[in-house]
């Protein structure tokens, strides 16, 4: 082989490894953007969590509050989805339970709660989500809780509404909501052409309490 063959086999093997690096480089750099984009689809759910626990955090550090509130007071404007009544239930449930309520106390409170939410939903908005209703909650010192529900709807006459219990209605798979609401809270009263309603109640006195207060009277 003569010294032209042989420079040129040797620019040939030069050639081919520097097209192997090209190859190589253009590789690694295609391969750039996925791990990117994978980075950054980790660190989305990873800021998302954070956020969730700060306000985790946050909520808990107001809860503590709760024991030495002497009154509580909530104001809320709700969308008109079924899918928020839980919501503001188990917060609601979650504030008796803190100012240290019986648990049938809480039980009722919230099955009328939700009862009350139902229907300003299904009756007064009618089932869109686009409107919105009011509840605001307090619980004072005295062991008492005033709930008040309102929407935008067109009212109703809540004495023409049909008893639940007659023989002809024990059938019906609806109609007991405000019956419900009734039997389960001390005092409900309807306003504003029927849109709001307002449902108080006192906490049972404890078996203790009545024993300290029995004891204190002799």
């Amino acid at each position: 082989m003569g010294k032209r063959e042989r420079g040129t086999a040797r620019q040939s093997v030069r050639c081919r490894h520097v097209r192997s690096q090209l190859e190589r480089r253009r590789t690694l750099t295609g391969l750039d953007k996925p791990c990117a984009a994978r980075e950054s689809a980790t660190a989305e759910p990873v800021a998302t969590l954070d956020q969730g626990c700060a306000a985790a955090e946050n909520g808990r550090r107001l809860i503590a509050l709760l024991p030495f509130c002497s009154t509580c007071h909530l104001t809320m404007t709700i969308p008109a989805d079924p899918a928020t009544i839980p919501v503001i239930t188990d917060g609601i449930t979650h504030v008796l339970e803190e100012k240290h309520w019986p648990e049938q106390d809480v039980a009722a409170i919230q099955l009328a709660l939700q009862e009350a939410m139902a229907n300003a939903i299904r009756h007064g908005c009618r089932n869109d989500v686009s409107k919105y209703l009011q509840c605001s909650v307090t619980v004072d010192e005295p062991d008492e809780v005033l709930i008040v529900v309102r929407d935008s709807g067109a009212g109703f006459d809540p004495e023409g509404v049909a008893n639940p219990l007659a023989p002809a209605n024990m059938l019906k798979p609806s109609g007991r909501g405000i019956f419900l609401i009734k039997n389960l809270m001390d005092h409900v009263q309807f306003a504003d052409g029927g849109r709001e309603v307002q449902m108080q109640k006192k906490k049972t006195p404890s078996l203790i309490a009545e024993a300290q207060d029995i004891h204190c009277c002799r």
